[in-house]
């Protein structure tokens, strides 16, 4: 797992595909504020491009304080499309 320190390290090839998009650093960035979780506090699991009803979508998991998080942003918008955590 990545710890969100070093979300730089995150791969953004993905991204070609998404005109006008945003990048994954500003999706785990877009999770995190809405979690209210700061980025020293927290390690990434997960950071994919996909697709979600025809919608380009970054794929998100992380961890903090016990708690495992799980997002879909809109990779084009940076809009929060989905929003679950629970219990690790």
């Amino acid at each position: 797992m990545k710890n969100i320190n070093n979300a730089n390290a995150i791969n953004d090839k993905e991204l070609e595909n998404v005109v006008g998009g945003i990048s994954s650093n500003e999706a785990v960035s877009a999770a995190m504020r809405h979690a209210g979780v700061a980025a020293g506090q927290a390690r990434l699991a997960k950071c994919e491009l996909d697709y979600e009803h025809g919608t380009q979508v970054y794929e998100i998991k992380f961890y903090c304080n016990g708690m495992e998080y799980e997002y879909d942003i809109d990779a084009n918008s940076g809009a929060v499309l989905k929003a679950e955590r629970d219990w690790d």
